[in-house]
């Protein structure tokens, strides 16, 4: 009795411990097959376009209105600078006007959009043309002398101190070089260390006259 009693609980074992095996062997190719089910059933998910180069990648406003009035609303700090010009550019300023004030009026910080025509041109896009003048636009001037007799424009002056020698800044000037040299505007760069000399105004101005073929 007792050899037959284990012989049944063996038996029994063996089957119990082989039904475990075989779930464990299972368990993986189920919850594989579950998972390919599940994925099966997830819609695909769309990938998001990265933004434009050109586009604000960290603003909480894109259109300029709302940059704008978000600003003001979140209280924007903004302060009065008092001076357009630095103390030196102001020295500059009032020996232009002993040499030049009778006959020409003198404003100083003028932004090129201001004088430059841009009309419009087939050859390049709204969006050329709107992101070329801004590049100007933005830049400004040391002083431009404006007869006073017909208004227009005798000659841009740029004061170059040690600032002019930084890397930015000199190819700023070339732009602005080149940029006045097209439209045929007169300018003169009059270093700090010749401020006590008077600059060529008029003869500049005849130059680029006889050169554009225009009086």
């Amino acid at each position: 009795m007792d050899v037959l009693f284990w012989v049944v609980v063996s038996f029994g074992a063996g089957i119990w411990v082989g039904a475990q095996q075989t779930s464990r062997k299972r368990g993986p190719v189920r919850k594989a097959s579950n998972d390919k089910v599940k994925q099966a059933r997830i819609p695909a998910v769309a990938q998001t376009p990265a933004p434009p180069s050109g586009r604000y990648r960290h603003s909480r406003w894109e259109d300029k209105n709302d940059l704008f009035w978000g600003m003001m609303d979140m209280g924007v700090i903004l302060e009065n600078r008092q001076y357009l010009t630095t103390p030196t550019e102001r020295d500059y300023l009032k020996k232009l006007e002993e040499w030049f004030g009778h006959y020409c009026a003198i404003s100083c910080q003028v932004s090129p959009g201001r004088f430059l025509k841009f009309p419009e041109q087939d050859n390049f896009s709204d969006e050329e043309r709107a992101r070329f003048f801004t590049q100007f636009n933005a830049m400004s001037v040391d002083y431009v002398l404006v007869s006073r007799k017909n208004n227009k424009i005798i000659c841009i002056i740029e004061l170059d101190d040690k600032s002019h020698e930084q890397e930015d800044r000199i190819a700023r000037d070339k732009r602005l070089e080149q940029l006045f040299d097209m439209a045929g505007v007169p300018l003169l760069r009059v270093s700090v260390n010749n401020m006590n000399t008077i600059p060529p105004v008029w003869e500049r101005r005849k130059a680029v006259e006889a050169r554009m073929g225009t009086q």
